[in-house]
């Protein structure tokens, strides 16, 4: 369940909490945010600094992620290569969007160099924001069915790949940033797959 590199939370630990996150979530109406976070230029980082250097790196990001994510529930996980997932229960949008901004100056703050990056000769990283209140539509859809076991992988994919959009969205204007997912993009979506588990 821990990822042997950063120390932090691996990719099935990660699956298995939002699993329950969203359980919970669905039980109780809570709010529930996601961040998915990307190391900005990291392959020209590997092929400037090399592999072991780029190992140091990943941990020292991740380690700066984790300090900032301390509330009960919250998790920092390692997604897969040089990005990260963080799960925040109980957030709104907005204070996910606070959340993702002091990770990335917290990552700024450690001043690694990385001279191939065209976002800041530092390392930096770029997060995408997503959150179930973001998606009403799709939410009042499952409640309507109150169908929350039946639909949970599909909703929680939903939640991953809304997060995804945003972080792409965040590297498309430049890297070194935060963006968060837009209500109509995430609700078209959730519609989109709520057509397709039907």
């Amino acid at each position: 369940m821990l990822d042997p590199l950063t120390g932090i939370a691996n990719r099935r630990a990660f699956e298995e909490a939002l699993g329950q996150e969203w359980r919970r979530m669905m039980r109780h109406r809570t709010a529930l945010s996601l961040l998915m976070i990307d190391v900005d230029y990291f392959k020209r980082f590997n092929d400037s600094y090399g592999h072991v250097a780029g190992d140091q790196c990943l941990r020292a990001v991740a380690q700066a992620l984790a300090q900032r994510a301390r509330r009960a529930g919250e998790m920092v996980a390692r997604y897969g290569g040089e990005e990260f997932a963080v799960l925040l229960p109980h957030a709104e949008i907005e204070a996910a969007r606070h959340l993702a901004e002091l990770m990335c100056e917290t990552v700024r703050e450690q001043r690694i160099a990385n001279e191939g990056s065209a976002a800041a000769p530092y390392v930096t990283i770029s997060v995408g924001v997503a959150s179930i209140a973001e998606l009403p539509n799709f939410a009042a859809a499952l409640a309507r069915e109150g169908a929350a076991d039946a639909t949970l992988p599909c909703g929680a994919m939903v939640l991953v790949e809304i997060a995804d959009q945003a972080l792409y969205a965040a590297k498309l204007a430049g890297r070194n940033r935060v963006a968060a997912a837009a209500a109509d993009k995430a609700d078209t979506a959730g519609e989109k797959r709520q057509a397709f588990v039907r």
